[in-house]
């Protein structure tokens, strides 16, 4: 049995076409669509095999992008790259310089298999003028957020940039079936980590409903056994959300409560027996 596996890089890159220059991360949050393609981004499907598909799973709005493994026949296991662009072009006009990338991801590893982040800062003339790249190793089922670093070599104006995100496997064979990641809300930030924002074990930040879904944002210092359970008013469990180890970072859980009748809730936050709550009101 073959396996394939095809990485991208956006270091170097095949075809190149600066187009008109705009700071804006292309379609940040992946609401726009056409032809199956993430408008300003390409995911180099194989014939019918399309490896970047829209997840209803969203960290906000209603859509997010799922990269996964698939099999293209024969058995090869194959993967596409989530790459700012189109299938001519990798880069997209930028003349600011970010400090770093922050997303929003959901890692389902099947063995092994992990994010591989690649961003390329070009000048005019196409030199390369700074860079950030980051391995992703934490799986976990709800939205977690990351921060990609920029390095750069000069102080001169950016003409360009390019986003390259994909599956990168680690074991043998590379990549499975059944490995995906989903991502959503990219943009620039400052690069901090939770580690500097938060001194404390953990803090709950936010709790509050949107539609029929509740977002519930939450940092972590470090690593430790979490927690996250929800209650009514009379003290009674309606929905254990998770119990899992999870790494230091900023996570964000959207569930469905639509089955809950009007009223106050309590969001209860346990890491390592320390525990932090938030009320929250369900309205219909």
């Amino acid at each position: 049995m073959q396996h394939i596996y095809r990485t991208f890089s956006v270091l170097v890159l095949f075809v190149v076409t600066v187009v008109s220059a705009q700071a804006q991360i292309p379609n940040p949050s992946f609401e726009n669509w056409t032809d199956g393609q993430p408008d300003g981004w390409y995911t180099y499907p194989i014939g019918s095999t399309d490896f970047g598909t829209e997840s209803n799973t969203a960290h906000a709005g209603t859509k997010a992008v799922k990269m996964a493994a698939e099999d293209i026949g024969g058995g090869n296991v194959f993967t596409g790259g989530l790459i700012t662009g189109n299938e001519n072009t990798t880069r997209y006009g930028c003349n600011c310089h970010p400090d770093a990338l922050h997303f929003w991801y959901i890692l389902h590893p099947v063995d092994g298999e992990q994010i591989f982040v690649d961003i390329a800062a070009t000048n005019i003339g196409l030199t390369l003028a700074g860079a950030g790249s980051a391995f992703i190793t934490d799986n976990n089922d709800v939205y977690k957020e990351y921060v990609v670093p920029m390095i750069y070599n000069t102080s001169d104006n950016l003409d360009s940039m390019s986003i390259g995100i994909l599956l990168h496997g680690t074991a043998n064979p590379l990549l499975h079936v059944g490995a995906y990641f989903i991502v959503d809300d990219l943009s620039w930030g400052p690069a901090t980590s939770v580690e500097q924002l938060s001194p404390a074990a953990a803090t709950l930040e936010f709790v509050g409903t949107s539609g029929s879904n509740t977002n519930i944002v939450y940092s972590l210092s470090r690593r430790a056994n979490v927690q996250l359970d929800v209650y009514d008013v009379t003290g009674r469990l309606v929905k254990s959300v998770l119990n899992s180890t999870q790494t230091a970072g900023r996570y964000k859980a959207v569930e469905d409560f639509s089955t809950l009748t009007n009223g106050v809730y309590f969001c209860k936050l346990t890491v390592d027996g320390e525990s932090f709550s938030k009320a929250f009101a369900v309205t219909r």
